[in-house]
């Protein structure tokens, strides 16, 4: 695999996740909000080892790049828009 983030995006990215998962470890009230909350931090945590094993930004089952504008609407995506069947975020979309 080629080299697709450099450090500068890797710390961004990291920064984007990291906020992200701290908000949710808020406190919350409702058990429902909680668990969806649980999930997602889970989904961070994997998406933080990702960028760690310079696997964060590639699509899992085509190996593509996913592209910046998907990551940043949607941090912990794992395939891109095309093996996701994402609309919005193909280029030129």
């Amino acid at each position: 695999m080629t080299e697709y983030m450099g450090p500068e995006d890797q710390t961004r990215f990291s920064g984007l996740l990291r906020e992200r998962r701290l908000r949710l470890l808020r406190p919350i009230g409702a058990s429902a909000a909680a668990d969806a909350a649980a999930e997602e931090v889970k989904a961070l945590e994997k998406a933080l080892h990702r960028l760690a094993a310079a696997e964060y930004g590639w699509c899992d089952l085509c190996g593509a790049e996913m592209g910046y504008a998907l990551l940043e609407r949607h941090l912990t995506a794992i395939s891109c828009a095309d093996c996701h069947g994402l609309e919005g975020d193909r280029p030129g979309s």
